[in-house]
């Protein structure tokens, strides 16, 4: 048998399939359901089909039957039922297919027509968006979403939920939590910081700041380490100030309880290499992953999105810290740092709640207070956040890193540090005093800041 020629320069579609499963679906309420739950209207190469596919999923929806009279009069009503070919082409339709079982057969037929069409319009608009004069980063993630868009099914990105799927367990998760079986949210490792904020919750965008020294990546390595070893789920950890190796050795700090000092100028003892060999044990468990290479808000969205396809979860994520992230090279005029740095944090929000994971995003400090006078002049405000723009709005909790014996070698809350939540989107505003050890870079409880085990 002579093979038939396939006409290329024709959008993919199979309009046999398209009928056969329209008929199925007036033949079979059943069928019907189920159809429904494979296609949408947009998956229909043919403009009268989609439009007689949405007439019976009003129907579906408004629980009437399915047949060719009631398709009928849902066509009357919007105004389509003769556009489509009158009520003689629906009983075409429901002739045309051997048997409604058949019809889910067909649907996929149809979808993996539409999958092919989409697949083609993304080819075309990729080479448009190639040949843009956009930076390369914002070019790749572009490109990026446009092939997931292409190859992610429609059923796939829409969620209808009405309140009463989400009542009942929402309820339940709110009992869970009051009865102890479930942590309100990550916790941090730092007890009374827990108990004001309830720890970390999904979709949060939390912003420790501080001006320079006061331990602001310290704390966003802390609250990482404590997730990766206690929640043992994955963790990422973006480091836009330092390389991986160096990122680990800080790590190797916190964890042997080390002086960075030490390591970093080769004096470590026999005692200090035993630790650290243990520490390695320990980190070798760990679901923590360190990336030194994703500078911008497309390529960390990138590679979170590729993270998340390939290991399915994301606890938290940490970029170290904000106003190092790279602005991507754009047409226009550059905006003013202020907004960009703002513009910074709601992608990182966005991103966040997309993913239902936490994001920890360090800013750095200015210096106004230091020019204010007065006895408190050093303890930072929610004003002196740099280049803040919409950093207060975005983020769902700020803490302000203070070190009374940075300013005052003398002071007798040397070795202490205030963490002052400035900000809690979800209850009260305060500051909690932590024990300081930025030499093996870390903060922890005061009852637990002195000789003891890493816990």
């Amino acid at each position: 048998m002579a093979e038939v020629e396939r006409d290329w320069s024709a959008p993919a579609h199979d309009n046999l399939a398209e009928c056969c499963a329209l008929g199925a679906m007036m033949l079979s309420p059943a069928v019907a359901d189920t159809v429904s739950e494979i296609l949408v209207p947009a998956d229909f190469y043919a403009p009268a089909h989609a439009s007689i596919f949405s007439a019976i999923t009003r129907l579906l929806i408004a629980g009437q039957p399915v047949d060719g009279a009631t398709v009928s009069g849902a066509l009357a009503e919007s105004g389509d039922v003769e556009r489509v070919g009158g009520v003689p082409y629906l009983h075409t339709l429901i002739e045309s297919v051997p048997t409604a079982a058949n019809g889910p057969y067909y649907a996929r037929k149809v979808a993996d027509a539409a999958r092919r069409r989409r697949i083609v319009e993304a080819g075309v608009k990729i080479v448009q968006i190639g040949r843009s004069d956009a930076d390369v980063d914002e070019i790749v993630e572009q490109a990026q979403e446009t092939v997931h868009a292409a190859t992610t099914s429609p059923q796939d990105q829409t969620t209808i939920t009405v309140i009463g799927e989400l009542a009942e367990p929402t309820l339940k998760h709110i009992e869970d939590i009051a009865d102890g079986k479930i942590p309100p949210g990550i916790p941090t490792g730092l007890k009374d910081y827990d108990r004001l904020t309830g720890g970390h919750r999904p979709g949060q965008l939390i912003i420790p700041a501080g001006r320079t020294s006061m331990g602001k990546s310290v704390i966003t390595q802390n609250w990482v380490v404590h997730c990766a070893r206690h929640v043992v789920r994955p963790v990422v950890l973006f480091s836009n100030e330092m390389t991986e190796r160096d990122m680990m050795i800080r790590l190797y700090s916190e964890i042997a309880r080390v002086p960075l000092h030490l390591i970093l100028h080769g004096r470590i003892s026999p005692e200090d290499r035993t630790k650290l060999r243990e520490a390695r044990d320990l980190v070798l468990s760990w679901p923590l992953f360190v990336v030194d290479t994703c500078r911008t808000i497309p390529s960390i969205r990138s590679y979170l999105r590729r993270f998340v396809q390939r290991y399915g979860d994301l606890a938290m994520f940490a970029v170290d810290y904000l106003q190092m992230i790279t602005p991507t090279a754009s047409g226009g005029r550059r905006p003013e740092r202020y907004a960009e740095v703002g513009s910074f944090a709601k992608d990182l929000k966005t991103m966040a709640v997309d993913l239902h994971t936490v994001c920890v995003a360090p800013c750095q400090l200015n210096r106004n207070s230091e020019a204010r006078g007065g006895k408190n002049a050093n303890v930072p405000r929610l004003t002196d956040l740099r280049e803040s723009g919409d950093l207060e709005q975005t983020a769902d909790n700020v803490i302000l890193l203070y070190v009374p014996g940075y300013y005052d070698k003398n002071s007798p809350r040397m070795g202490e540090a205030d963490l002052i939540v400035a900000k809690h989107r979800h209850g009260p505003t305060d500051t909690i005093t932590v024990a300081e050890q930025l030499h093996i870079m870390r903060f922890v409880d005061m009852a637990i800041g002195g000789p003891g085990s890493w816990e």
